[in-house]
């Protein structure tokens, strides 16, 4: 009685590269539109100016796309945390938040970093 060698069979989906998180891209692309935003606003001396507009519609629908997206890594959402920090402090002079609530979300952010820099690290070894 001859028995075949067992073969092994081929997984049925092999591991694939995870995807990039998208709000990485959304947060360039929403950086570039602010830029510029602020070059049409320097070369035109102001909001009425042509081009102002459009340059305007272009940075408010970026920014709705950033803050409807999810991240979908930890890194992705400490880097919209960071992003949101800076935001706020570089083009909303009327956010309503105090200094504590700047801070409360500056620590957050800070503490996410951490977080996916631990998750990172963990997963190299």
């Amino acid at each position: 009685m001859s028995t075949k060698p067992k073969t092994r069979k081929a997984p049925a989906r092999m591991a694939s590269a995870p995807k990039p998180d998208p709000i990485f891209a959304l947060i360039a692309e929403h950086r570039a539109a602010i830029d510029h935003l602020d070059t049409v606003w320097k070369l035109t001396g102001g909001d009425d100016a042509p081009g102002y507009a459009a340059a305007e519609d272009i940075e408010g629908k970026t920014f709705k796309r950033l803050i409807n997206t999810k991240p979908k890594t930890l890194a992705g959402l400490a880097a919209f945390a960071d992003y949101a920090v800076s935001y706020f402090k570089r083009r909303v002079s009327w956010w309503p938040l105090g200094d504590d609530d700047s801070v409360a979300l500056a620590t957050i952010a800070k503490a996410l970093r951490g977080m996916a820099r631990a998750e990172k690290l963990s997963r190299s070894e």
